[in-house]
């Protein structure tokens, strides 16, 4: 068992395999080339900004990610475009702005597009903060905390014995077989998210706080002359779920503020979901969406 493969849930031996191989990060730590030293001439450039979706978690090359296809098609043009990618793993939508002030300070680069991709959890940390008083208020803070304090270990959810877990640990083929084997297990915790981010949508307070923060990219862009295109990704292996707590939400809250989006869900509904993900381990998007998607925001350049 020692082919690398992608599994975002789980810390297997595979996975470490995996990072090491193909998810080579630049000096900024993002999974991209070096940026060049300061706004190359005559070039315009497009910062992609998101999470694992945008830094291609899953995916064994970059060039198969959105960004890279981009960048690709519109030079095959004889256009002068520089696509930089500073997606980061499990960013929310708070980091992803930060990450975008974090990248210009640190490059004195302006982008002439920003591509912001969202996911359904990018909303977790406002969540997390909710000021209500009863546990039935609170379902996806608790779900965190249980996480973040241990409860749940990801290392080692099921409760293994520690001595037998090292064994494990110590090879390839008995690590492969423990998390082939115990990967359900694992659905009640994911249920227990996906229910207390619903929640977070669904509360007022949580939701207007969030949009508050979708509300600085707009600002952002329009501050500084910057195209800002936002494509929304619904979960991969629940589309018609994600339509019905944020998908819908967050593509009319972008438009009815005059911003480009692509809403990816009506672009993959009809996929069947083993051709929407990378694989049964790792459901973030396939190379066929990501080529979707390239598409439809090549459409929305201007």
């Amino acid at each position: 068992m020692f082919i690398p493969r992608s599994n975002p849930s789980f810390n297997t031996l595979a996975t470490h395999l995996w990072y090491d191989k193909y998810f080579k990060r630049n000096s900024m730590g993002f999974r991209d080339k070096e940026p060049p030293p300061g706004k190359p001439a005559g070039q315009q450039v497009i910062l992609f900004v998101g999470d694992s979706f945008t830094a291609g978690s899953g995916l064994n090359s970059v060039d198969y990610r959105f960004s890279d296809i981009v960048e690709k098609e519109l030079n095959k043009n004889g256009k002068k475009y520089i696509a930089i990618n500073i997606g980061k793993e499990g960013a929310t939508s708070r980091e992803e702005y930060d990450t975008i002030i974090y990248f210009y300070y640190m490059t004195k680069i302006k982008p002439d597009k920003i591509v912001l991709q969202y996911l359904g959890d990018d909303i977790r940390d406002v969540a997390a903060e909710e000021p209500l008083k009863t546990t039935a208020d609170k379902p996806l803070k608790i779900a965190i905390d249980e996480i973040m304090k241990d409860k749940i270990d990801v290392s080692n959810p099921f409760g293994t014995n520690r001595l037998l877990l090292s064994v494990i640990r110590g090879s390839y083929l008995f690590d492969y077989i423990y998390w082939t084997y115990h990967q359900n297990t694992f659905v009640p915790h994911l249920v227990k998210l996906i229910q207390g981010l619903k929640h977070a949508y669904k509360n007022d307070y949580t939701s207007a706080k969030h949009k508050k923060d979708l509300m600085k990219f707009v600002v952002y862009a329009k501050e500084n002359s910057i195209q800002l295109i936002v494509v929304v990704f619904p979960f991969m292996n629940g589309v018609e779920i994600s339509d019905s707590f944020y998908v819908n939400d967050i593509t009319g809250f972008f438009q009815a503020n005059n911003v480009s989006v692509v809403n990816v869900s009506p672009l993959v509904k009809d996929i069947p979901v083993s051709k929407r993900i990378v694989s049964g381990q790792d459901a973030h998007p396939s190379k066929k969406v990501n080529k979707i998607v390239a598409d439809e925001i090549l459409k929305k350049l201007q």
